[in-house]
């Protein structure tokens, strides 16, 4: 391929030459350099060849940013916490992350509970003014509701009396065949954000892909949120799932506008190698790229005529139709954590089974310096290692920010 048919491509692909998972963050380094606004809309379409429809995108998250965060604050001064749940109900076919099975490994879920809190207490006796840093904290996974009422409830009661400071806590109860009445109570007054993700409004769909759940399930449980007083709530719809088309997507998409949650996130279907699904050659052979660009399109339209604004963007290595996720908010509901985590602009410390920490030093030799450290994903190896060691590796790094340290 020639020169010119290198950049013809480029052209042809609405994010040019931007592979990253984070495309934000070059609009960050762009305002950051104080470049006026058309001088920044000319170097994302001259030298990064972005569309104009990404280049708009990319400046309206910058203003959703703004509502959240204060850009003059130091970024490593901004805290936040993730707490890994690695147990699912079932593997969805698309998914390669590890997670047992909640059923087989059942008796391995409250020990993973309990060396989770450990690691937790550990991490804030040896820095107690952590506590008053961290002000937003997701509890995911897997699927965060496979703990149950009970140890979910002892779980929140935990951290709402270590961390004062908090201005958001999410729970990724995930699947809505878990959210039932018994969980809703022991989450009312304890958390910010719930999530009912059911990806697909679809029953054929679903069973497809591998989940234990059906669109009524998902909208009962969206409804008995509502009446509990759950008034902050996020729903996942993916697109390019095998065997869905455009109309059952946008059927899918305009019945959970009528439920009008505050946050809808978008994700498009990425091709993950450990997945079952890359491993399935009928499966792979009918996923539809155009129609995975079509559904995307169709939803960022259709959702900011509904009054719903994109506020965070990421994109995958191997996405359906060279996409991307998208979440979108009602105004004044954008998720804080989910901005700052994708912008890298704040220190997660990661707690649980697969939970990944991330450290930012910004101030050494001059350029952005960020530290990942990752607990073991496989429950078992989790608590084979112990709490104080999960807890102990993440130290030097949390006492370096906290004191400006020179050393990685």
């Amino acid at each position: 391929m020639d020169d010119s048919s290198k950049k013809q491509q480029l052209l042809d692909n609405p994010w040019g030459i931007l592979y990253g998972v984070r495309p934000g963050k070059v609009v960050h380094k762009l305002f950051d350099s104080e470049l006026a606004l058309p001088d920044i809309r000319l170097v994302l379409k001259e030298k990064y060849l972005l569309s104009e429809d990404k280049i708009d995108l990319l400046l309206q998250l910058r203003s959703e940013e703004t509502e959240v965060f204060d850009f003059s604050k130091e970024v490593e001064d901004n805290w936040g916490i993730y707490l890994g749940i690695p147990f699912c109900p079932s593997k969805c076919h698309y998914c390669s992350f590890f997670a047992h099975s909640s059923k087989t490994f059942k008796n391995t879920i409250e020990p993973f509970f309990r060396a989770l809190l450990e690691e937790i207490r550990l991490t804030f006796q040896a820095f107690p003014s952590l506590k008053e840093k961290i002000d937003c904290l997701y509890i995911g996974g897997g699927t965060p509701a496979c703990l149950g009422p009970d140890l979910t409830a002892e779980l929140l009661d935990c951290l709402r009396a270590e961390l004062k400071q908090l201005k958001e806590i999410t729970f990724e109860g995930g699947r809505p065949e878990l959210m039932e009445a018994e969980l809703y109570s022991a989450l009312q007054g304890k958390v910010d954000r719930i999530c009912i993700n059911p990806q697909s409004l679809n029953d054929r769909v679903l069973k497809i892909n591998g989940r234990n759940h059906s669109a009524a399930e998902t909208i009962r449980s969206f409804e008995q949120a509502r009446s509990l007083g759950f008034n902050y709530i996020n729903m996942d719809l993916r697109a390019g799932l095998p065997g869905d088309d455009f109309l059952s997507f946008k059927a899918g998409l305009q019945k959970m506008v009528e439920l009008k949650p505050e946050n809808i996130t978008v994700h498009a279907l990425a091709i993950k190698r450990a997945s079952n699904l890359s491993k399935n050659p009928e499966m792979m052979a009918i996923l539809d790229a155009q129609a995975a660009r079509k559904m995307t399109d169709f939803a960022s339209e259709f959702l900011m005529e509904n009054n719903y604004r994109p506020y965070y963007c990421y994109r995958q290595r191997d996405i359906l139709g060279g996409t991307e996720n998208i979440g979108y908010t009602l105004p004044g509901y954008a998720c804080r954590y989910n901005m700052m985590m994708i912008s890298e602009r704040m220190n997660i410390i990661g707690f649980g089974g697969g939970a990944a920490s991330k450290f930012l030093f910004p101030w050494l030799s001059g350029r952005e310096k960020i530290k990942r450290i990752a607990n073991p994903r496989d429950a078992l190896i989790y608590l084979n290692r112990g709490a104080k060691t999960n807890a102990e590796r993440k130290f030097s790094s949390i006492e370096q920010i906290l004191t400006r340290g020179e050393d990685l």
